[in-house]
């Protein structure tokens, strides 16, 4: 026997609502959705780095450890400030207020905040946030593919505890 029961929800009958206008604005965002996951998922590694950072900061914390490995959590917490930071950046001449994941976020979420058929509001937000997004992303492909990949070698190859490296 199961405590589990289903709910069906339905719209505020007192809020006129056009079906297809609704339909046209959850398909706008499915779309956008789809192109914004090479960008969510760069996002995610990033984050993935900044922990592995400063789980590898904390282990050799205090720690009588070569100078060489500090000297390279130095240099790629650099190279991940740096992304980060242009991540964060609102970039050249753009008066928008908002930078790259803000963009990506805000167009969300206009799509998300309305029942009509999107408007030119939600139409320029998504331009605006998918050419933030393409800016962004060569770059931070490069950071991951060159600069993260190689931390984590050298981190795998190190003797550092709770890290993963040889003991």
């Amino acid at each position: 026997k199961s405590d589990e029961s289903y709910v069906n929800f339905d719209f505020d009958h007192r809020i006129t609502v056009d079906i297809a206008e609704y339909k046209e604005r959850i398909r706008m965002f499915n779309e956008f959705t789809v192109k914004m996951e090479p960008f969510n998922k760069v996002i995610g590694k990033l984050s993935e780095a900044r922990k592995m950072l400063s789980k590898v900061k904390k282990a050799v914390k205090d720690k009588d450890i070569d100078k060489g490995i500090n000297e390279k959590i130095k240099g790629f917490e650099k190279e991940l400030l740096k992304i980060e930071s242009k991540l964060r950046s609102r970039g050249r001449n753009d008066s928008n207020s908002l930078n790259a994941q803000g963009k990506v976020s805000s167009a969300a979420y206009e799509l998300m905040s309305g029942f009509d058929a999107p408007g030119e509001k939600e139409k320029i937000s998504i331009k605006n946030a998918e050419k933030a997004a393409e800016q962004f992303l060569p770059e931070a492909n490069k950071f991951i593919e060159n600069e993260l990949r190689e931390f984590e070698r050298y981190i795998k190859g190190v003797s550092i505890p709770l890290v993963g490296g040889k003991k």
